[in-house]
Parts: structure tokens; sequence; C-alpha cells
């Protein structure tokens, strides 16, 4: 399964905001990918974090590959270990949940496919299209407003009209 089929809200978001010309998503919908390497023959351990410059209710993906025994991803927050093998993909909201893995032997590396908030405030302010609709949804709010204040003058002038006329009676 992938990202547009376990998390569409989140697939749809990442592809559908526009790129400046000179960017281009790294990995599929993700805008940035690193692949942990380790050092030599010392493999990549992490200590529990949480990748707190990805986007909030984003997720990531991780896909571990080499020949490595252990390793296994701890999920602390959900009290989950994971095992994951070469190739294996998942999908996690890595700036929720604090995360790491167990000590692994072996050749063990990982790439993980992300984007992060920046990106999307990055959208938000030099995406034309972005600012149109904001003009438009204030135009929208403003045509409202006078359409509103128009009609309570009717509604005043109205009322006012038959008072008017009740007091003459």
């Amino acid at each position: 399964m992938y990202l547009s089929e376990l998390f569409p809200g989140v697939y749809n978001e990442f592809m559908n905001l526009p790129l400046a010309p000179h960017l281009d998503r790294m990995a599929g919908a993700f805008m940035g990918c690193v692949i942990n390497m380790g050092s030599g023959d010392i493999p990549v351990e992490t200590k529990p974090h949480c990748d707190v410059k990805e986007r909030a209710f984003g997720v990531s993906c991780l896909c571990p590959f080499g020949t490595y025994k252990g390793g296994a991803l701890i999920l602390w927050e959900l009290k989950v270990i994971i095992e994951l093998n070469p190739r294996d993909l998942l999908f996690l909201p890595d700036s929720l949940i604090h995360h790491s893995n167990e000590r692994v032997t072996g050749i063990h590396y990982s790439v993980v496919a992300f984007t992060q908030q920046n990106m999307f405030d990055y959208w938000k302010r030099s995406s034309s299209e972005f600012r149109d609709k904001k003009k438009s949804k204030l135009g929208k709010r403003k045509e409202k407003e006078k359409r509103k204040r128009e009609l309570r003058k009717r509604v005043i002038k109205k009322a006012m009209q038959n008072a008017s006329k009740i007091e003459m009676d």
C-alpha cells in the first residue's frame, strides 16, 4: 500500500500545493529524502526523538534496507515495537510520536521520505494561487458583510415606516 491509499488527505495536501519552478519533489509526494547510512561498520541506531520540523499532522515514510539483525522500530507513546524487514514501508507521524530503534548488527541503512512544515509555510507565502484564494475569500466576506448592512438598513427603514404609520393611526 502507498501513501495515497493509506493517507489520502495527506497525499492530496502534499501533491496539491504548488511548487516554484526550480523545486521538485524528491520522493513521490514528499519534498525531502534522507539516507541513514551509519559510519563504516557502525549501523544507524537512534535515540528516542520526534522529528519536530516535519508537518505536524503529516506522515513520513521509513524504508530500511541492508543485511541486518535487530533494529526494530520503537514507538514510545504507543508502547509498540515494529520489526521491519528490508524494503518494508512504514508511514508514521514522526513529528508526533517519539521513536528510536533497537540495537542492530550487520549492515542496516534506511531511507526516510518527509515533508517539513517550512515547505508549507513557503507555499503559503509564495503561492499566488493561495493569495488569490485568500483575496477571493476576503472579497466574498466583505461582499457578504455589505449585503448584511444593506439588509439591516432596509429592515430598519421598513420598521421606521411601519412605526410612523402606527403613530399616524
